[in-house]
């Protein structure tokens, strides 16, 4: 089963990265179709500020994750 891990994580950034790319390109298209339109500006500007809120809590979660496997290592 420990084997399987490395292939399944690299899978899971992949498809990561892939969301984050398509997000990325959803939210450039919706800025351009919201120019002029302000009740769409307004929309695009929530859902910015909900998948900053989300994005910032799991970088923050794994930040301190590796800190915390930083810290184990060098008490080894």
């Amino acid at each position: 089963m420990a084997a399987e891990r490395p292939e399944i994580e690299a899978a899971l950034v992949a498809q990561i990265e892939s969301l984050l790319l398509d997000l990325r390109a959803r939210l450039d298209r919706r800025v351009a179709e919201a120019t002029g339109d302000i009740v769409a500006a307004d929309e695009l500007f929530v859902l910015a500020g909900q998948l900053d809120a989300v994005l910032r809590g799991a970088s923050e979660h794994l930040h301190e994750l590796r800190l915390q496997l930083d810290r184990a290592a060098r008490a080894d």
